[in-house]
């Protein structure tokens, strides 16, 4: 990230909080350091694009799925579902 670029602000939806506190604490805490990475790389590497809504991509945190929307004008990054990769897509 350039000096001069002010990180990226993350909002996690109330859903994906309560989603988070209803996972095992080992893997929410991997997801949490996730979460951090993108306020300063809103696409790191693995970064899945959503064809559908636009905006929205999804990141691999073992066998959870982070998926969030991606305001480049504002700044923002949006996390709106953390999930299991069996049926996290299916909230979509």
């Amino acid at each position: 990230m350039n000096e001069h670029e002010l990180p990226f602000r993350v909002i996690i939806e109330k859903t994906a909080q309560k989603q988070l506190q209803s996972i095992p604490r080992s893997d929410a805490i991997k997801a949490l350091v996730k979460i951090d990475v993108l306020r300063g790389d809103p696409l790191p590497r693995g970064c899945k694009k959503f064809s559908v809504p636009m905006s929205s991509f999804r990141v691999r945190s073992g066998n959870y799925r982070i998926i969030y929307q991606v305001d480049f004008k504002d700044r923002v990054v949006r996390i709106q579902d953390v999930g299991n990769r069996k049926n996290v897509y299916e909230r979509l």
